[in-house]
């Protein structure tokens, strides 16, 4: 009687997500008639079938679907479980601190930082536009540590062994306009000045396209949203004076770009760092999250019109 492994739990789920003998084996890479036999040995040890073949492919059972469901998890664990290990016996090789960010302008201050706390440690930054994506690889242990900011009105799934603390409650969002612009030469930005200006907005990152409409909406105006995904082609266009954005208020004006507060402060993100309790590191990035928010904030004062606003409206938590 076939003894199931791990393997074969993961030959059940590249059979379940091909759809098809054929394309299972492919993944595989063995033969059509050896994954067949392997298949109904391990559903002579389960005593039942995990499929059901036909014309159109292969679709699980009950059975199946019980042990595809169960098995995905553990096998991610037990390969999370691996790769840490492997890291950990390679002869020399520095244990990884492995961290996630959301694009910030002050990234390299506090990297630099988690650098000088752990300097026996090899710093591996992995930067994102989607900050559930980062809490979510934070939940599958792929992350130690991310710093994180959350367009207001976001919602993020409460994680097992994930902890956040809040860096800064809320923190204003500045708009980017044409250093050409009229509205360059304005101390401040009303909303309802924009109201005809075409937003720049990256679909890749979280609900920022609706927190713009909610705001816009709030004044009285629908705003136009042009979509696009790369840093590059909005700084030309927002240069050339054929987009504006919201962007944060780190941004420093340079190269035909104005960076200017907005009455009101209608935007709003919220600044959390968030790491996994199980982490090797998170003894560390706990101890150290007061340093770690005053290299945020000394980074950020470097923009003299930010750092007035820090002075007077930052709420630390």
């Amino acid at each position: 009687m076939v003894r199931l492994e791990a393997r074969h739990l993961r030959v059940l789920c590249v059979i379940a997500d091909a759809g098809s003998l054929r394309k299972a084996a492919v993944q595989l890479e063995m033969t059509q008639p050896a994954l067949t036999a392997q298949l109904q040995r391990i559903e002579a040890a389960l005593g039942g079938p995990a499929f059901l073949r036909g014309a159109d492919g292969c679709r699980p059972t009950p059975l199946g679907q019980f042990l595809v469901a169960r098995a995905r998890p553990l096998l991610d664990d037990l390969e999370s479980l691996l790769e840490s290990a492997v890291g950990l016996a390679a002869d020399g090789e520095r244990q990884q601190l492995r961290v996630g960010c959301t694009p910030s302008h002050v990234t390299t201050g506090w990297l630099e930082r988690l650098r000088s706390l752990a300097p026996e440690a090899e710093v591996v930054l992995h930067v994102d536009n989607s900050a559930r994506t980062l809490m979510g690889l934070l939940g599958q242990r792929q992350l130690d540590f991310a710093y994180l900011y959350a367009n207001e009105g976001s919602s993020f799934p409460v994680l097992p062994g994930v902890e956040q603390r809040t860096v800064m409650a809320r923190e204003p969002q500045f708009v980017a306009v044409s250093a050409d612009s009229p509205l360059a030469g304005a101390e401040k930005v009303e909303l309802t000045d924009l109201a005809d200006a075409s937003w720049v907005v990256n679909s890749s990152g979280d609900d920022e396209a609706a927190h713009i409409r909610r705001v816009c909406a709030s004044a009285g105006f629908a705003p136009r949203l042009v979509n696009i995904s790369d840093i590059p082609t909005s700084r030309a266009l927002i240069v050339r004076g054929d987009c504006i954005a919201v962007c944060q208020p780190t941004s420093m004006p340079k190269d035909g770009l104005a960076v200017r507060r907005m009455i009101g402060d209608p935007f709003g993100v919220h600044l959390f760092f968030a790491w996994h309790r199980e982490s090797a590191w998170a003894s560390l990035v706990s101890d150290a999250f007061d340093a770690l928010v005053a290299e945020y904030v000394g980074g950020a004062g470097r923009n003299p019109e930010y750092g007035e606003w820090l002075q007077h409206g930052l709420v630390l938590q």
